[in-house]
């Protein structure tokens, strides 16, 4: 499946969701939408930075290091408070998702290999703040759920994805109901200049 594609069943899955709240665990069972919804890109760290920063539909909540593991991580909120967003920049491959350890050859390697910023969505409607900074709630949209929200984060950061024309790995692309990580499955976007 092309990410075009995947976008569209987002998108077409979302607005049922919202119609009709029984629709929602399609966004989950078909399209593996839920929390820790983990994807990667290759660019420049710091620009995919800037261009989140600069879209009105996300705000930078804090700045931090992973001394251990060389990461470097970047927390946003999509719709402030709704979903948390961490922008993760991988200097260290071996500390990487364990999603990657499920797969095996052609596909590990070029995941290992191609893509060094680590995005992992989470929801946040309504949780207290869990770091060590002092609580407080995160917002809630209206008539909406966790998974809801969730995909209309996603659905923004791979609108951003495919402006930017920045190649991506989606590897939680329709594998929900197994253990592993089906390499068939996982959608690759090529981005701009890329053949």
């Amino acid at each position: 499946m092309k990410l075009e594609e995947y976008l569209k069943q987002i998108e077409r899955l979302s607005k049922k969701a919202r119609e009709n709240p029984k629709a929602e665990t399609k966004l989950t069972q078909v399209l593996d939408i839920y929390d820790n919804y983990t994807f990667f890109v290759s660019g420049v760290y710091n620009s995919i930075i800037a261009k989140l920063v600069n879209l009105k539909k996300f705000s930078l909540d804090e700045e931090w290091n992973e001394a251990m593991s060389g990461k470097k991580v970047n927390t946003f909120l999509y719709n402030p408070g709704t979903v948390l967003v961490d922008v993760i920049e991988i200097k260290n491959k071996s500390y990487y998702i364990e999603d990657i350890d499920s797969l095996r050859g052609k596909t590990r390697k070029k995941m290992r290999d191609d893509y060094n910023i680590e995005f992992s969505v989470h929801p946040y409607q309504g949780m207290p703040r869990w770091s060590n900074l002092p609580p407080y709630p995160g917002k809630i949209m209206e008539r909406t759920s966790n998974t809801i929200v969730l995909s209309e984060a996603i659905q923004h950061l791979i609108l951003l994805i495919q402006d930017e024309g920045l190649p991506a790995c989606f590897p939680r692309s329709f594998y929900h109901n197994s253990l592993e990580v089906d390499p068939r499955k996982v959608i690759f976007y090529e981005g701009r200049n890329k053949k």
